[in-house]
């Protein structure tokens, strides 16, 4: 919640959300209610898909995906938050967002979860990386737009 409440504040642009969740998804959503900034939630549950459609607006679009490749995300974002499940997949998606997103934020990054989340072999197609270790799971910000000082500063 931290990191995503502070690169939703330096941040501008479109907000990527993929994977929705009870915590996540209505931060974001009033978020961009206030700011005035569009956000794209895209869910393969159909669990969770349909417990939150109804929430959609002219500023807040959610859309059912049946696999995470078909998603259309190949566009500039101000962030990308990625939480989504099959975990194992989630840095083929962020492999795609590296020259798009200014920020990609991936949940679940602490070391011990490598095993099932795969995300290390992404790193190195980032200049920059921040890991928030502060609550575990821990979380990772990842960028080629931005040094992300000010979140380290903010942070800790």
């Amino acid at each position: 919640m931290p990191v995503l409440v502070k690169a939703a504040q330096i941040s501008s642009g479109d907000i990527l959300e993929m994977g929705i969740g009870w915590f996540s998804t209505p931060l974001l959503h009033w978020m961009c209610m206030d700011q005035n900034r569009r956000l794209v939630s895209y869910e393969n549950d159909p669990g969770y898909y349909n417990d939150f459609k109804d929430a959609a607006n002219y500023l807040h679009e959610i859309i059912f995906i049946d696999a995470w490749v078909k998603a259309n995300i190949q566009k500039s974002w101000g962030l990308a938050f990625i939480d989504f499940r099959p975990k194992w997949e989630r840095w083929k998606v962020a492999r795609v967002l590296a020259n798009y997103a200014k920020f990609v934020i991936l949940h679940d990054s602490d070391p011990g979860s490598e095993k099932f989340y795969k995300v290390i072999k992404i790193y190195s197609l980032f200049k920059y990386r921040y890991d928030y270790t502060k609550a575990v799971p821990n979380t990772t910000v990842l960028s080629n737009f931005d040094n992300l000082e000010v979140l380290s500063a903010n942070l800790g």
